[in-house]
Protein backbone atom coordinates (compact mmCIF):
# COMPACT_ATOMS: atom_id res chain seq x y z
CA UNK A 1 0.00 0.00 0.00
CA UNK A 2 3.08 2.56 0.74
CA UNK A 3 4.45 1.34 -2.46
CA UNK A 4 1.06 1.77 -4.62
CA UNK A 5 0.79 5.86 -2.73
CA UNK A 6 4.73 6.43 -3.55
CA UNK A 7 5.49 6.66 0.13
CA UNK A 8 9.20 4.94 1.43
CA UNK A 9 9.65 4.10 5.02
CA UNK A 10 13.02 4.04 6.30
CA UNK A 11 14.20 0.42 7.82
CA UNK A 12 16.67 1.71 10.76
CA UNK A 13 13.33 3.90 12.49
CA UNK A 14 11.01 1.16 11.95
CA UNK A 15 9.49 -0.90 14.85
CA UNK A 16 6.81 -3.99 14.42
CA UNK A 17 5.01 -5.95 16.51
CA UNK A 18 4.76 -3.70 19.06
CA UNK A 19 1.80 -3.37 21.38
CA UNK A 20 2.19 0.05 22.16
CA UNK A 21 3.31 2.97 20.02
CA UNK A 22 4.47 6.68 21.51
CA UNK A 23 4.43 9.67 19.28
CA UNK A 24 3.34 13.29 19.30
CA UNK A 25 3.18 13.31 23.19
CA UNK A 26 0.55 10.35 23.05
CA UNK A 27 0.60 6.78 23.63
CA UNK A 28 -1.93 4.05 21.26
CA UNK A 29 -2.52 0.80 22.03
CA UNK A 30 -5.56 -1.55 21.79
CA UNK A 31 -7.61 0.17 24.19
CA UNK A 32 -7.46 3.41 22.31
CA UNK A 33 -5.36 6.38 22.57
CA UNK A 34 -3.95 8.00 25.63
CA UNK A 35 -1.86 10.89 26.76
CA UNK A 36 1.59 10.00 27.03
CA UNK A 37 2.43 9.25 29.99
CA UNK A 38 5.89 11.70 30.61
CA UNK A 39 4.09 14.49 29.87
CA UNK A 40 1.38 13.66 32.35
CA UNK A 41 3.87 13.49 35.33
CA UNK A 42 5.09 16.54 34.12
CA UNK A 43 2.15 18.51 34.65
CA UNK A 44 1.12 16.69 37.65
CA UNK A 45 4.76 17.36 39.51
CA UNK A 46 5.17 21.20 37.94
CA UNK A 47 4.78 23.92 41.07
CA UNK A 48 1.67 26.04 40.71
CA UNK A 49 2.47 28.96 38.23
CA UNK A 50 3.08 32.31 40.05
CA UNK A 51 3.68 34.92 37.00
CA UNK A 52 1.29 35.46 33.56
CA UNK A 53 4.39 33.89 31.34
CA UNK A 54 3.83 30.30 33.46
CA UNK A 55 -0.33 30.15 33.39
CA UNK A 56 0.15 30.67 29.69
CA UNK A 57 3.05 27.25 29.35
CA UNK A 58 -0.24 25.75 31.21
CA UNK A 59 -2.61 26.84 28.79
CA UNK A 60 -0.25 25.58 26.28
CA UNK A 61 -0.24 22.27 27.37
CA UNK A 62 -4.19 21.79 28.46
CA UNK A 63 -4.98 23.17 24.66
CA UNK A 64 -2.50 20.46 22.90
CA UNK A 65 -4.70 18.00 24.92
CA UNK A 66 -8.27 19.51 24.54
CA UNK A 67 -8.60 16.26 22.75
CA UNK A 68 -9.32 14.59 26.01
CA UNK A 69 -10.89 17.67 28.10
CA UNK A 70 -14.68 18.52 27.59
CA UNK A 71 -15.72 22.18 27.07
CA UNK A 72 -12.07 23.63 28.30
CA UNK A 73 -13.05 27.07 26.44
CA UNK A 74 -15.46 27.46 29.28
CA UNK A 75 -13.71 25.82 32.10
CA UNK A 76 -10.35 27.67 31.87
CA UNK A 77 -12.44 30.90 31.05
CA UNK A 78 -11.61 32.33 34.98
CA UNK A 79 -7.74 31.63 34.27
CA UNK A 80 -8.23 33.46 31.02
CA UNK A 81 -9.40 36.32 32.94
CA UNK A 82 -6.14 36.42 34.94
CA UNK A 83 -3.82 37.51 32.67
CA UNK A 84 -5.61 40.50 31.79
CA UNK A 85 -5.73 42.02 35.69
CA UNK A 86 -2.19 43.55 36.86
CA UNK A 87 -1.30 42.99 39.08
CA UNK A 88 -1.52 39.10 38.27
CA UNK A 89 -3.45 37.60 41.26
CA UNK A 90 -4.69 34.51 41.82
CA UNK A 91 -8.87 34.23 42.18
CA UNK A 92 -10.50 31.72 44.33
CA UNK A 93 -12.40 31.15 40.73
CA UNK A 94 -8.85 30.71 39.14
CA UNK A 95 -7.63 28.10 41.93
CA UNK A 96 -10.88 25.88 40.89
CA UNK A 97 -10.17 26.13 37.14
CA UNK A 98 -6.97 25.29 37.75
CA UNK A 99 -7.76 22.48 39.80
CA UNK A 100 -10.10 20.87 37.43
CA UNK A 101 -8.66 21.55 34.32
CA UNK A 102 -5.17 19.73 36.00
CA UNK A 103 -7.19 17.00 37.35
CA UNK A 104 -8.51 16.31 33.08
CA UNK A 105 -4.71 16.16 32.13
CA UNK A 106 -3.90 13.69 35.17
CA UNK A 107 -6.98 12.01 34.75
CA UNK A 108 -6.25 8.18 32.50
CA UNK A 109 -8.74 9.73 29.71
CA UNK A 110 -8.71 7.22 27.08
CA UNK A 111 -10.11 8.34 23.52
CA UNK A 112 -11.36 5.19 21.35
CA UNK A 113 -9.57 5.35 17.68
CA UNK A 114 -12.07 6.16 15.04
CA UNK A 115 -13.55 2.88 13.17
CA UNK A 116 -15.90 4.02 9.96
CA UNK A 117 -18.04 0.82 10.32
CA UNK A 118 -19.36 2.12 13.94
CA UNK A 119 -22.04 5.10 14.17
CA UNK A 120 -20.88 8.56 14.90
CA UNK A 121 -22.52 10.70 17.54
CA UNK A 122 -22.01 14.51 18.00
CA UNK A 123 -22.66 16.06 20.72
CA UNK A 124 -23.18 20.50 21.44
CA UNK A 125 -23.20 22.63 23.79
CA UNK A 126 -22.73 26.45 24.40
CA UNK A 127 -22.02 28.30 27.66
CA UNK A 128 -22.10 32.03 28.28
CA UNK A 129 -18.60 32.09 27.14
CA UNK A 130 -17.97 29.23 25.08
CA UNK A 131 -18.91 26.39 22.30
CA UNK A 132 -18.40 22.50 23.20
CA UNK A 133 -18.62 19.65 21.05
CA UNK A 134 -18.13 15.62 21.95
CA UNK A 135 -17.39 13.36 18.76
CA UNK A 136 -18.33 9.60 19.78
CA UNK A 137 -19.05 6.20 18.50
CA UNK A 138 -21.74 3.85 19.68
CA UNK A 139 -20.46 0.96 20.17
CA UNK A 140 -22.33 -2.37 19.87
CA UNK A 141 -23.38 -2.87 23.46
CA UNK A 142 -24.62 0.44 23.36
CA UNK A 143 -22.20 2.11 25.23
CA UNK A 144 -20.42 5.28 23.50
CA UNK A 145 -17.04 6.12 24.06
CA UNK A 146 -15.53 9.88 22.86
CA UNK A 147 -13.06 10.20 19.72
CA UNK A 148 -12.46 13.61 20.71
CA UNK A 149 -13.30 16.66 22.64
CA UNK A 150 -13.04 20.14 21.20
CA UNK A 151 -14.09 23.93 22.73
CA UNK A 152 -13.53 27.71 21.42
CA UNK A 153 -13.79 30.81 23.07
CA UNK A 154 -16.79 32.67 21.20
CA UNK A 155 -16.06 36.47 20.40
CA UNK A 156 -17.61 39.25 22.01
CA UNK A 157 -20.12 39.92 19.63
CA UNK A 158 -21.12 35.86 20.19
CA UNK A 159 -21.24 36.18 23.49
CA UNK A 160 -24.05 39.09 23.07
CA UNK A 161 -26.27 36.60 20.76
CA UNK A 162 -29.60 34.59 22.54
CA UNK A 163 -29.26 31.54 23.80
CA UNK A 164 -30.90 29.90 21.37
CA UNK A 165 -28.14 31.82 18.73
CA UNK A 166 -25.50 30.18 20.58
CA UNK A 167 -26.80 26.51 20.39
CA UNK A 168 -27.34 26.74 16.91
CA UNK A 169 -23.63 28.66 16.36
CA UNK A 170 -22.32 25.84 18.61
CA UNK A 171 -24.04 22.92 15.56
CA UNK A 172 -22.33 24.64 13.04
CA UNK A 173 -19.30 24.92 14.29
CA UNK A 174 -19.07 21.32 15.56
CA UNK A 175 -20.26 20.03 12.42
CA UNK A 176 -17.66 22.27 10.65
CA UNK A 177 -14.74 21.04 13.02
CA UNK A 178 -15.30 17.50 12.08
CA UNK A 179 -16.41 17.52 8.88
CA UNK A 180 -14.21 15.04 7.34
CA UNK A 181 -15.37 12.35 10.01
CA UNK A 182 -19.06 12.94 9.34
CA UNK A 183 -18.52 13.06 5.51
CA UNK A 184 -16.94 9.69 5.69
CA UNK A 185 -19.63 7.86 7.93
CA UNK A 186 -22.78 9.31 5.69
CA UNK A 187 -22.16 7.07 2.75
CA UNK A 188 -22.78 9.53 0.20
CA UNK A 189 -26.51 9.90 1.11
CA UNK A 190 -27.19 12.11 3.58
CA UNK A 191 -25.04 15.54 2.95
CA UNK A 192 -25.98 14.36 -0.68
CA UNK A 193 -29.44 14.60 -0.12
CA UNK A 194 -29.16 18.17 1.83
CA UNK A 195 -27.28 19.49 -1.41
CA UNK A 196 -29.87 18.68 -3.37
CA UNK A 197 -32.54 20.08 -1.83
CA UNK A 198 -30.76 22.71 -1.48
CA UNK A 199 -30.81 23.23 -5.14
CA UNK A 200 -34.14 21.79 -5.94
CA UNK A 201 -35.05 25.40 -4.42
CA UNK A 202 -32.95 27.00 -7.18
CA UNK A 203 -34.01 28.24 -10.73
CA UNK A 204 -31.48 25.53 -11.95
CA UNK A 205 -31.29 22.20 -10.26
CA UNK A 206 -28.28 20.04 -9.21
CA UNK A 207 -27.29 18.09 -12.83
CA UNK A 208 -27.10 21.10 -14.42
CA UNK A 209 -24.97 22.73 -11.93
CA UNK A 210 -22.35 19.64 -11.79
CA UNK A 211 -22.42 19.84 -15.71
CA UNK A 212 -21.73 23.46 -15.91
CA UNK A 213 -18.90 23.20 -13.15
CA UNK A 214 -16.76 20.53 -15.17
CA UNK A 215 -17.15 22.46 -18.15
CA UNK A 216 -15.43 25.66 -16.05
CA UNK A 217 -11.79 25.68 -16.83
CA UNK A 218 -11.26 27.05 -13.01
CA UNK A 219 -14.12 24.78 -11.17
CA UNK A 220 -13.20 21.96 -12.55
CA UNK A 221 -9.53 21.43 -11.79
CA UNK A 222 -11.44 21.88 -8.19
CA UNK A 223 -13.53 18.87 -8.58
CA UNK A 224 -10.52 16.90 -10.02
CA UNK A 225 -8.46 17.49 -7.02
CA UNK A 226 -11.33 17.02 -4.53
CA UNK A 227 -12.35 13.76 -6.52
CA UNK A 228 -8.84 12.43 -6.27
CA UNK A 229 -9.19 12.81 -2.52
CA UNK A 230 -6.35 15.52 -2.50
CA UNK A 231 -6.35 18.60 -0.20
CA UNK A 232 -6.90 22.23 -2.13
CA UNK A 233 -4.68 23.93 0.04
CA UNK A 234 -1.71 21.78 -1.70
CA UNK A 235 -2.35 23.28 -4.81
CA UNK A 236 -2.10 26.69 -3.87
CA UNK A 237 -5.52 27.50 -3.78
CA UNK A 238 -6.62 30.41 -1.89
CA UNK A 239 -9.95 31.30 0.58
CA UNK A 240 -12.52 30.87 -0.35
CA UNK A 241 -12.22 28.16 -2.62
CA UNK A 242 -9.62 25.83 0.06
CA UNK A 243 -13.06 25.24 1.84
CA UNK A 244 -14.63 23.86 -1.35
CA UNK A 245 -16.11 20.35 -0.70
CA UNK A 246 -17.77 17.70 -3.20
CA UNK A 247 -21.05 16.77 -2.91
CA UNK A 248 -23.89 15.15 -5.43
CA UNK A 249 -20.75 16.24 -8.09
CA UNK A 250 -21.20 19.91 -6.94
CA UNK A 251 -19.22 22.18 -4.91
CA UNK A 252 -20.20 23.20 -1.76
CA UNK A 253 -18.92 26.06 0.28
CA UNK A 254 -19.86 25.11 3.78
CA UNK A 255 -23.67 24.56 3.28
CA UNK A 256 -23.90 26.88 0.17
CA UNK A 257 -23.42 25.32 -3.54
CA UNK A 258 -21.02 26.78 -5.60
CA UNK A 259 -22.99 28.37 -8.59
CA UNK A 260 -20.70 28.50 -11.95
CA UNK A 261 -20.21 31.51 -13.87
CA UNK A 262 -22.56 29.94 -16.56
CA UNK A 263 -25.90 30.24 -14.13
CA UNK A 264 -24.76 32.80 -11.73
CA UNK A 265 -27.24 35.56 -13.68
CA UNK A 266 -29.89 33.02 -13.56
CA UNK A 267 -29.79 32.66 -10.25
CA UNK A 268 -29.11 36.27 -9.25
CA UNK A 269 -32.25 37.02 -11.66
CA UNK A 270 -34.39 34.62 -9.06
CA UNK A 271 -33.27 36.11 -6.28
CA UNK A 272 -34.20 39.43 -7.67
CA UNK A 273 -37.89 38.30 -8.92
CA UNK A 274 -39.44 39.94 -5.40
CA UNK A 275 -37.26 42.92 -5.44
CA UNK A 276 -36.70 42.57 -1.69
CA UNK A 277 -33.80 44.79 -1.63
CA UNK A 278 -30.01 44.26 -1.51
CA UNK A 279 -30.21 42.90 2.69
CA UNK A 280 -32.67 40.56 2.11
CA UNK A 281 -31.10 39.44 -1.33
CA UNK A 282 -28.18 38.32 0.57
CA UNK A 283 -29.59 36.68 3.65
CA UNK A 284 -31.44 34.66 1.18
CA UNK A 285 -28.36 34.27 -1.01
CA UNK A 286 -26.44 33.09 2.11
CA UNK A 287 -28.66 30.38 3.03
CA UNK A 288 -28.26 28.93 -0.76
CA UNK A 289 -25.77 29.56 -3.03
CA UNK A 290 -22.16 30.89 -3.29
CA UNK A 291 -19.54 32.12 -5.64
CA UNK A 292 -16.69 34.61 -5.03
CA UNK A 293 -18.01 38.23 -5.30
CA UNK A 294 -21.68 37.32 -4.99
CA UNK A 295 -22.31 40.47 -2.37
CA UNK A 296 -20.97 42.72 -4.69
CA UNK A 297 -23.07 41.15 -7.65
CA UNK A 298 -26.55 41.56 -5.56
CA UNK A 299 -25.39 44.98 -4.61
CA UNK A 300 -25.05 46.14 -8.22
CA UNK A 301 -28.27 44.38 -9.37
CA UNK A 302 -30.17 45.93 -6.69
CA UNK A 303 -28.78 49.52 -7.18
CA UNK A 304 -29.18 48.90 -10.93
CA UNK A 305 -33.42 48.44 -10.83
CA UNK A 306 -35.64 51.58 -10.77
CA UNK A 307 -38.37 49.36 -9.00
CA UNK A 308 -35.95 48.41 -5.93
CA UNK A 309 -34.35 52.40 -6.13
CA UNK A 310 -37.77 54.04 -5.79
CA UNK A 311 -38.28 51.96 -2.67
CA UNK A 312 -34.55 51.91 -1.46
CA UNK A 313 -33.86 53.04 2.14
CA UNK A 314 -32.70 56.42 3.12
CA UNK A 315 -29.25 57.71 2.15
CA UNK A 316 -26.83 58.04 5.38
CA UNK A 317 -27.48 61.46 6.68
CA UNK A 318 -25.45 64.41 7.10
CA UNK A 319 -25.57 65.01 10.77
CA UNK A 320 -23.98 68.74 11.15
CA UNK A 321 -26.33 71.06 9.87
CA UNK A 322 -24.22 73.79 8.05
CA UNK A 323 -25.07 77.71 7.49
CA UNK A 324 -22.37 80.18 7.14
CA UNK A 325 -21.41 82.28 10.24
CA UNK A 326 -23.17 85.33 10.22
CA UNK A 327 -20.87 88.94 10.96
CA UNK A 328 -22.95 90.70 12.34
CA UNK A 329 -26.08 90.17 14.69
CA UNK A 330 -29.43 90.09 13.68
CA UNK A 331 -28.36 89.21 9.88
CA UNK A 332 -29.66 85.99 9.25
CA UNK A 333 -32.58 84.58 11.85
CA UNK A 334 -34.06 81.04 11.83
CA UNK A 335 -37.89 80.81 13.17
CA UNK A 336 -39.73 77.89 13.74
CA UNK A 337 -43.18 77.26 15.97
CA UNK A 338 -43.24 74.69 18.96
CA UNK A 339 -45.78 73.52 20.82
CA UNK A 340 -48.69 73.01 21.91
CA UNK A 341 -47.34 74.25 25.24
CA UNK A 342 -50.55 74.46 27.87
CA UNK A 343 -52.47 74.85 24.77
CA UNK A 344 -50.17 77.86 23.30
CA UNK A 345 -48.06 77.79 20.59
CA UNK A 346 -44.59 79.02 20.76
CA UNK A 347 -42.67 81.39 17.62
CA UNK A 348 -38.98 80.59 18.63
CA UNK A 349 -36.85 83.18 16.65
CA UNK A 350 -32.93 82.59 17.35
CA UNK A 351 -29.97 85.42 16.18
CA UNK A 352 -27.88 83.05 13.76
CA UNK A 353 -24.85 85.42 15.46
CA UNK A 354 -25.49 85.90 18.93
CA UNK A 355 -27.60 82.83 19.34
CA UNK A 356 -30.22 85.30 20.88
CA UNK A 357 -33.59 83.32 21.55
CA UNK A 358 -37.19 85.43 21.09
CA UNK A 359 -39.93 83.15 22.39
CA UNK A 360 -43.63 84.66 21.45
CA UNK A 361 -46.81 82.67 22.58
CA UNK A 362 -49.54 82.72 20.60
CA UNK A 363 -52.74 80.77 20.32
CA UNK A 364 -52.74 81.32 16.35
CA UNK A 365 -50.09 79.86 13.61
CA UNK A 366 -51.95 81.60 10.79
CA UNK A 367 -50.07 83.76 8.38
CA UNK A 368 -51.65 86.99 9.50
CA UNK A 369 -50.89 86.10 12.98
CA UNK A 370 -46.99 85.18 12.37
CA UNK A 371 -46.72 88.44 10.30
CA UNK A 372 -47.91 90.99 13.27
CA UNK A 373 -45.37 88.98 15.44
CA UNK A 374 -42.38 89.36 13.12
CA UNK A 375 -43.44 92.91 12.72
CA UNK A 376 -42.84 93.90 16.15
CA UNK A 377 -39.45 92.41 16.06
CA UNK A 378 -38.60 94.19 13.01
CA UNK A 379 -39.61 97.18 14.54
CA UNK A 380 -37.45 96.35 17.78
CA UNK A 381 -34.13 94.82 16.28
CA UNK A 382 -34.44 96.11 12.78
CA UNK A 383 -35.10 94.13 9.36
CA UNK A 384 -33.17 91.24 8.76
CA UNK A 385 -31.31 90.03 5.76
CA UNK A 386 -31.96 86.18 5.63
CA UNK A 387 -35.13 84.78 7.23
CA UNK A 388 -34.98 81.25 7.44
CA UNK A 389 -38.01 78.89 7.78
CA UNK A 390 -39.69 75.29 7.44
CA UNK A 391 -42.13 74.66 4.80
CA UNK A 392 -45.13 75.50 7.37
CA UNK A 393 -48.22 76.75 5.64
CA UNK A 394 -48.00 80.05 7.44
CA UNK A 395 -43.88 80.61 6.10
CA UNK A 396 -44.71 79.86 2.45
CA UNK A 397 -48.05 81.65 1.98
CA UNK A 398 -47.95 84.48 -0.52
CA UNK A 399 -49.18 87.36 2.14
CA UNK A 400 -45.84 86.10 4.69
CA UNK A 401 -43.49 86.23 1.33
CA UNK A 402 -44.79 90.05 0.67
CA UNK A 403 -44.66 91.01 3.71
CA UNK A 404 -40.95 89.72 4.05
CA UNK A 405 -40.07 91.71 0.57
CA UNK A 406 -42.36 94.99 1.99
CA UNK A 407 -40.04 94.74 4.84
CA UNK A 408 -36.82 94.64 2.67
CA UNK A 409 -35.48 91.03 3.83
CA UNK A 410 -33.71 90.14 0.53
CA UNK A 411 -33.47 86.27 1.25
CA UNK A 412 -36.71 83.86 2.72
CA UNK A 413 -34.82 79.96 2.64
CA UNK A 414 -37.06 76.94 3.06
CA UNK A 415 -35.96 74.25 4.50
CA UNK A 416 -36.15 70.84 3.11
CA UNK A 417 -39.29 68.69 4.21
CA UNK A 418 -38.85 66.67 7.26
CA UNK A 419 -36.04 68.58 8.55
CA UNK A 420 -36.45 69.44 12.41
CA UNK A 421 -36.85 72.68 13.72
CA UNK A 422 -34.49 74.93 16.08
CA UNK A 423 -35.65 73.62 19.04
CA UNK A 424 -32.59 72.30 19.70
CA UNK A 425 -30.59 74.76 19.33
CA UNK A 426 -32.84 76.78 21.26
CA UNK A 427 -32.22 74.40 24.19
CA UNK A 428 -28.42 74.00 24.16
CA UNK A 429 -27.63 77.89 24.26
CA UNK A 430 -30.42 78.47 26.98
CA UNK A 431 -28.56 75.50 29.18
CA UNK A 432 -25.57 77.05 28.76
CA UNK A 433 -26.63 81.30 29.35
CA UNK A 434 -26.29 82.23 33.02
CA UNK A 435 -29.54 82.75 34.75
CA UNK A 436 -30.78 86.07 36.13
CA UNK A 437 -31.92 84.42 39.14
CA UNK A 438 -28.80 82.29 40.11
CA UNK A 439 -26.12 83.84 38.27
CA UNK A 440 -25.05 80.71 36.67
CA UNK A 441 -26.11 78.43 33.89
CA UNK A 442 -28.54 76.03 33.95
CA UNK A 443 -25.79 73.30 32.91
CA UNK A 444 -23.59 74.21 35.47
CA UNK A 445 -25.44 73.71 38.16
CA UNK A 446 -26.91 70.89 36.88
CA UNK A 447 -24.61 68.77 35.09
CA UNK A 448 -21.75 70.34 37.35
CA UNK A 449 -20.17 71.92 33.76
CA UNK A 450 -20.67 74.21 30.96
CA UNK A 451 -22.10 72.95 27.56
CA UNK A 452 -19.53 73.28 24.74
CA UNK A 453 -21.01 74.73 21.24
CA UNK A 454 -19.59 76.47 18.69
CA UNK A 455 -19.50 79.87 20.24
CA UNK A 456 -16.77 78.03 22.51
CA UNK A 457 -14.84 78.80 18.87
CA UNK A 458 -15.27 82.71 18.66
CA UNK A 459 -12.42 85.10 19.33
CA UNK A 460 -12.47 88.36 18.89
CA UNK A 461 -10.68 88.99 16.29
CA UNK A 462 -11.89 87.81 12.93
CA UNK A 463 -14.21 85.84 14.08
CA UNK A 464 -16.49 84.68 11.60
CA UNK A 465 -13.18 83.59 9.28
CA UNK A 466 -11.91 81.36 11.93
CA UNK A 467 -15.66 79.76 11.99
CA UNK A 468 -15.86 79.34 9.06
CA UNK A 469 -12.40 77.84 8.20
CA UNK A 470 -13.05 74.93 10.77
CA UNK A 471 -16.41 74.44 9.01
CA UNK A 472 -14.70 73.82 5.85
CA UNK A 473 -12.20 71.89 7.15
CA UNK A 474 -14.26 69.35 9.42
CA UNK A 475 -16.79 69.30 6.77
CA UNK A 476 -14.90 69.18 3.56
CA UNK A 477 -15.22 65.34 3.88
CA UNK A 478 -18.09 64.05 4.87
CA UNK A 479 -21.02 65.59 3.23
CA UNK A 480 -21.93 64.63 -0.89
CA UNK A 481 -21.61 66.90 -4.01
CA UNK A 482 -23.43 66.79 -6.73
CA UNK A 483 -23.36 68.12 -10.23
CA UNK A 484 -25.22 70.13 -12.36
CA UNK A 485 -27.79 67.96 -14.95
CA UNK A 486 -26.75 64.74 -12.56
CA UNK A 487 -29.62 61.68 -12.62
CA UNK A 488 -30.88 61.30 -9.06
CA UNK A 489 -33.73 59.69 -7.04
CA UNK A 490 -35.60 62.11 -4.28
CA UNK A 491 -37.67 62.00 -1.61
CA UNK A 492 -40.92 62.34 -3.18
CA UNK A 493 -42.75 63.70 0.65
CA UNK A 494 -46.15 62.84 -1.15
CA UNK A 495 -47.81 59.29 0.06
CA UNK A 496 -50.06 58.93 -2.84
CA UNK A 497 -46.39 58.36 -4.79
CA UNK A 498 -42.97 56.30 -4.96
CA UNK A 499 -40.94 56.82 -2.02
CA UNK A 500 -38.10 58.49 -4.16
CA UNK A 501 -38.70 59.63 -7.61
CA UNK A 502 -36.14 60.26 -10.68
CA UNK A 503 -35.18 63.72 -11.63
CA UNK A 504 -32.38 65.73 -12.39
CA UNK A 505 -29.99 68.46 -10.92
CA UNK A 506 -30.88 72.01 -12.05
CA UNK A 507 -28.82 73.61 -9.58
CA UNK A 508 -26.91 74.03 -6.07
CA UNK A 509 -28.40 76.64 -4.02
CA UNK A 510 -26.35 75.85 -0.82
CA UNK A 511 -23.88 73.58 0.26
CA UNK A 512 -26.52 71.19 1.32
CA UNK A 513 -29.68 71.74 -0.70
CA UNK A 514 -30.21 71.70 -4.27
CA UNK A 515 -33.28 72.35 -6.95
CA UNK A 516 -34.27 69.20 -8.80
CA UNK A 517 -36.14 69.26 -11.99
CA UNK A 518 -38.81 66.77 -12.01
CA UNK A 519 -41.63 66.82 -14.76
CA UNK A 520 -40.33 70.35 -15.53
CA UNK A 521 -41.29 71.32 -11.77
CA UNK A 522 -38.80 72.55 -9.86
CA UNK A 523 -38.41 70.84 -5.84
CA UNK A 524 -36.10 71.56 -3.58
CA UNK A 525 -34.59 68.71 -1.61
CA UNK A 526 -31.91 68.45 0.78
CA UNK A 527 -28.40 66.37 0.19
CA UNK A 528 -29.95 63.33 2.59
CA UNK A 529 -33.13 63.30 1.07
CA UNK A 530 -31.01 62.58 -2.31
CA UNK A 531 -29.98 59.18 -3.96
CA UNK A 532 -27.32 59.03 -6.89
CA UNK A 533 -29.35 57.36 -10.19
CA UNK A 534 -27.79 54.46 -10.97
CA UNK A 535 -29.40 51.74 -14.06
CA UNK A 536 -31.51 51.98 -17.08
CA UNK A 537 -34.62 54.59 -17.36
CA UNK A 538 -37.56 52.04 -17.24
CA UNK A 539 -40.85 53.00 -18.87
CA UNK A 540 -43.61 51.73 -17.77
CA UNK A 541 -45.77 49.71 -19.63
CA UNK A 542 -49.59 51.04 -20.13
CA UNK A 543 -50.92 48.34 -17.80
CA UNK A 544 -48.73 49.74 -15.25
CA UNK A 545 -48.44 53.43 -16.24
CA UNK A 546 -50.16 55.52 -12.76
CA UNK A 547 -52.46 58.61 -14.01
CA UNK A 548 -51.46 61.37 -11.65
CA UNK A 549 -53.11 64.58 -11.50
CA UNK A 550 -50.61 67.90 -10.41
CA UNK A 551 -52.94 70.88 -8.99
CA UNK A 552 -50.69 74.11 -8.25
CA UNK A 553 -51.09 74.99 -5.03
CA UNK A 554 -54.32 76.27 -3.54
CA UNK A 555 -54.36 80.13 -2.24
CA UNK A 556 -53.66 80.72 1.38
CA UNK A 557 -57.59 81.19 2.95
CA UNK A 558 -58.11 84.06 5.98
CA UNK A 559 -59.09 82.92 8.86
CA UNK A 560 -63.10 83.87 8.26
CA UNK A 561 -66.18 82.28 7.52
CA UNK A 562 -65.85 82.08 3.98
CA UNK A 563 -67.78 78.88 2.39
CA UNK A 564 -65.25 76.46 0.89
CA UNK A 565 -68.02 76.49 -2.14
CA UNK A 566 -66.93 80.56 -2.59
CA UNK A 567 -62.84 79.43 -3.21
CA UNK A 568 -61.82 78.60 -6.24
CA UNK A 569 -61.60 75.43 -7.93
CA UNK A 570 -57.86 73.57 -8.09
CA UNK A 571 -56.17 74.44 -11.36
CA UNK A 572 -55.07 71.31 -13.86
CA UNK A 573 -51.82 71.41 -15.10
CA UNK A 574 -51.92 70.86 -19.05
CA UNK A 575 -51.12 67.95 -20.59
CA UNK A 576 -52.76 66.29 -18.15
CA UNK A 577 -55.78 63.33 -18.52
CA UNK A 578 -58.94 64.87 -17.00
CA UNK A 579 -59.98 62.34 -13.84
CA UNK A 580 -63.18 62.71 -12.15
CA UNK A 581 -62.95 63.78 -8.53
CA UNK A 582 -63.29 60.99 -5.98
CA UNK A 583 -64.50 62.23 -2.71
CA UNK A 584 -62.14 61.08 0.21
CA UNK A 585 -64.81 59.71 2.27
CA UNK A 586 -68.54 61.25 1.48
CA UNK A 587 -70.20 63.71 -0.74
CA UNK A 588 -70.91 65.88 2.30
CA UNK A 589 -69.44 69.55 1.76
CA UNK A 590 -66.31 69.61 4.49
CA UNK A 591 -66.38 73.53 6.17
CA UNK A 592 -63.00 75.08 7.37
CA UNK A 593 -63.00 75.46 10.89
CA UNK A 594 -63.74 79.05 12.16
CA UNK A 595 -60.85 80.28 13.51
CA UNK A 596 -60.82 84.74 15.40
CA UNK A 597 -59.31 87.10 13.18
CA UNK A 598 -58.70 90.73 14.49
CA UNK A 599 -60.28 91.62 10.52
Amino acid sequence: MFRQHGLKLNRGKCTFAEHVLEALGHKIDASGIHKSDTHIRAVRDAPKPVTPEELQLFFGKATYYNSFILDLSTRDRPLRDMLFKDPFVWTPEGNKAYEDIKNALTSPQVLIQYDPTLPLLLATDASKTGLGAVLSHRLSNGQERPIAYASRTMTVTEQKYPQIDKEALAIVWAVQKFFNYLEEAEDFDDFDCFTIHQTQQLPVRAEAIARETRKDLHLGKNVEILEDGQDLVYHNFKAPEVKYTLAANCLMFEHRVVIPPSLRDTVLNDLHVAHLGIVKMKGLARSFVFWPGIDADIETLAKSCTACATQAHDPSKFRDHHWKYSKAPWERIHIDYAGPVANTMLLIVVDAYSKWVEVKPTTLTTATSTIAIMDNLFTAYGTPITVVSDNGRQFIAEEFKTFLKNSGVKYHKLSAPYKTSNLNQFLRQYRKAPHSTTGQSPAQLFLGRDLRTSLNLTRPDDISTKVLEKQRAEMQSTFRTLEDGQRVYFLSANQKLDKWLPGTISKRIGDLHYEINYEDKQIRRHVDQIRIFQGPIEVPTNDRQRHIRYYEEPPIVPATRTSIRELEPPVILENTPHIPMIPRRSNRVIHPPLRYSPN
